[in-house]
């Protein structure tokens, strides 16, 4: 599997933030550093490092949010999984693209990206 590094400024970031609660909402039976989850569709995805990100509605993303005692981001994790879309051209073997030197709220960020040579695509990135 080929590995390559992703520059600052990656668009998956910038997916991944909006998901990121601004403000701490918890149930009201739970403490407010317990984890919050939440999932959905609608991604981006690339073919390779560089290429530019096109839209896959059938996309499902997750994330996991915990916040620390006084409600401040403490950890987060955002994975999706789809696949490349009209136009873009599947690898003839599977790419690893690291994700590195990211952060999302103050959170440092480190992931990668996958995309297979039948068009699948999935992003796994993990911020502390």
């Amino acid at each position: 599997m080929k590995t390559l590094k992703l520059a600052a400024g990656i668009s998956i970031l910038a997916t991944a933030a909006m998901m990121l609660p601004s403000t701490a909402t918890a149930a009201p039976d739970k403490p407010i550093n317990a984890a919050t989850t939440d999932s959905g569709t609608l991604c981006i995805v690339h073919e390779a490092d560089g290429a530019p990100y096109v839209v896959d509605t059938e996309c499902s993303w997750h994330t996991v949010t915990k916040l620390d005692k006084d409600g401040n981001p403490k950890s987060f994790t955002y994975q999706d999984k789809g696949n490349l879309q009209e136009g873009q051209t599947a690898p003839d073997a599977a790419v690893k693209i690291a994700i590195e030197g990211m952060s999302v709220s103050g959170l440092a960020c480190t992931g990668t990206e996958v995309v297979t040579p039948s068009g699948q695509y999935s992003s796994d990135l993990k911020c502390k």
